[in-house]
């Protein structure tokens, strides 16, 4: 097994990101409710992808869209409150199995995968996620920490 490398995004890589944070505000406002230029909240990225994955659901198979870019807007977003309010930073991982993004920190090699984090509740059709999570997630790094 080899070790997993982290390094810094690209440029190339913020841009994707900053991409899927744009398209994350644009689902809260669809499907949260969430004033047009209103900060992205957890609650409110709670209610939107709740309310997507309803809908999502709902349609019949042949008229669904890809879900990935919403799975990846709301894993950004997430990713984005750990980096704003936890203190981690975007970062690139690559190992024996590929290159993701994640974010990561120190002390104690932190790293969570806030795309592939939504994609496995996604599958799981699982809700009511992310402030819980995030919560779970700033106790764990602060207690490294201290």
């Amino acid at each position: 097994m080899s070790k997993q490398k982290v390094e810094a995004p690209t440029a190339a890589e913020l841009e994707w990101v900053r991409d899927g944070l744009q398209l994350a505000e644009s689902l809260a406002e669809v499907y949260g409710g969430a004033a047009s230029g209103t900060p992205l909240t957890l609650a409110s990225l709670d209610t939107a992808f709740t309310n997507w994955l309803h809908t999502w659901h709902g349609m019949p198979p042949d008229e669904r869209d890809d879900p990935n870019p919403y799975i990846n807007g709301f894993g950004l977003a997430f990713g984005q409150a750990l980096v704003d309010d936890v203190g981690l930073e975007w970062a690139v991982v690559t190992d024996e199995h590929g290159t993701e993004i994640a974010v990561h920190g120190e002390p104690g090699d932190v790293l969570v995968f806030p795309t592939n984090f939504v994609a496995k509740r996604f599958e799981r059709g699982e809700t009511d996620f992310m402030r819980a999570s995030f919560d779970e997630i700033r106790s764990r790094v602060q207690a490294l920490r201290t």
